[in-house]
Formats: C-alpha cells, sequence, structure tokens
C-alpha cells in the first residue's frame, strides 16, 4: 500500500518532467517567424523568402551520431536560393573530434571545402555580438554567380549555422540582415 501511495505521489512529478522534455528540434514556423523553445530563438525571415518543410528539401540525412538537427528552411519561390538553418553540437558536448570546436573551426572548414575548380571569392568576415547579445560570426562569399554566406550563432554548446544562397548581392543581404536579428528569447 506505500509503494501505491509513493507511486501516486511521484507519477504526476514523472509525467510533467516528461511532458516538458525538449528537443534542439523544437522549433516552430509561426506567422512570420521561426521559433525554437529548447534554444530560446526567434527568427525573422526576409520578405523575399517563404518557409519551406524539410521534407521538401533536396538536403543529405542527419548524422546518425545525433550532432545536427535541421531547425528551418525558407526559399525564394521555387528558386534554388534560400536559407537551411541547422543546430550542431560543438566537440565541447561531444568531445569527438569530427565535430566542430567552435564558429571560428565552422568557417574555417567552409573555406576549405569550397570547390577549388570553381573561381570564388571572400567578400567579408564578421565577428560580432548582436543587438541581444548573441555572438555571431558571418562569412560572405561569391562561387561563380552565386552569392553564399556562412552564418553561425554560438549558444551553450550547440552552433545555430545558416547556409544562405542568393542570385544577387542585394538578396543575400537581406537573408544576412535577417539573420543578425535573430534574438534571445529567455
Amino acid at each position: 500500500m506505500r509503494l501505491h501511495s509513493t507511486l501516486l505521489t511521484i507519477l504526476p512529478f514523472l509525467a510533467t518532467a516528461w511532458v516538458g522534455a525538449q528537443s534542439p528540434s523544437d522549433g516552430r514556423v509561426e506567422v512570420k517567424a521561426y521559433s525554437n523553445t529548447y534554444f530560446h530563438l526567434s527568427y525573422v525571415w526576409p520578405a523575399i523568402l517563404q518557409p519551406q518543410p524539410l521534407s521538401a528539401m533536396n538536403l543529405p540525412k542527419a548524422s546518425p551520431r545525433g550532432v545536427e538537427f535541421f531547425l528551418f528552411s525558407a526559399r525564394q519561390g521555387s528558386q534554388p536560393y534560400g536559407i537551411v538553418m541547422i543546430a550542431e553540437k560543438t566537440r565541447a558536448l561531444t568531445a569527438d573530434s569530427r565535430d566542430f570546436q567552435d564558429a571560428a573551426d565552422l568557417i574555417s572548414r567552409v573555406k576549405r571545402g569550397i570547390d577549388p575548380s570553381h573561381p570564388w571569392k571572400p567578400l567579408g568576415e564578421k565577428h560580432l555580438k548582436n543587438e541581444t547579445g548573441l555572438m555571431v560570426d558571418e562569412f560572405d562569399y561569391l562561387v561563380g554567380n552565386e552569392y553564399s554566406s556562412a552564418f553561425v550563432v554560438t549558444l551553450d554548446g550547440y552552433l545555430i549555422v545558416a547556409r544562405c544562397n542568393a542570385r544577387n548581392a542585394a538578396d543575400l543581404k537581406a537573408m544576412t540582415d535577417s539573420l543578425l536579428a535573430i534574438r534571445n528569447t529567455k
């Protein structure tokens, strides 16, 4: 009888903990913003983009090691331009040498990973704290005629990474400006 009453006492707490458990993929698209309760982030995409379900994107499979989580994607209509946002656990959380150590490591790998057979040039690089206090790294570059950006927010052992590609410099600026305005909702 005592075990039964103990279980009845503990069960509501266990149920609450289970219901409240969160995952890095706990994000949702609202009217004009993507919001993620796990990371306490809110992102308002630019008017040139429309959110796309991740299932509609032609993306590689997530790592079977559970270190990356797809968060959000948006496109320019049916064109192959837009934003894909993922979260990556850093090496600090995983202690695996294959994982990114920090934002500088990720940006360095992006630079090394650009196909040398295609003409490319860097357009700019930033490391700053945005208006809501988030640490942001951005690397913009041009490969052929495609404007691209690797954008990274460092947050509690994760890198929130956005890959942007645009048909022109103005569209890339709209995307990166919207990412610079990403908000911490904590």
